[in-house]
């Protein structure tokens, strides 16, 4: 759905499939923050937790070839 200009409200939580075998159990949430970007973290804090940070990304670059799905709305 279109919100004027903007594809999501800001606020909005996205979520998409992780990749390979985690795929089919575990999700990746962002939240949209407006102008086609989305903020979320990326790193695997129990394995490499010195390089996990807080992203703000592209739309695109946070679907990573995903479909993105809306996990919840502001009202």
């Amino acid at each position: 759905m279109l919100y004027g200009t903007e594809l999501y409200i800001p606020g909005t939580i996205l979520k998409r499939r992780l990749g390979g075998l985690f795929g089919f159990f575990y999700w990746h949430i962002g939240v949209y923050v407006g102008g086609g970007y989305v903020i979320h973290f990326n790193g695997d804090s129990v394995k490499d937790s010195d390089t996990a940070i807080v992203l703000r990304e592209t739309l695109d670059s946070f679907r990573n070839g995903s479909a993105i799905e809306v996990y919840a709305a502001p009202s």
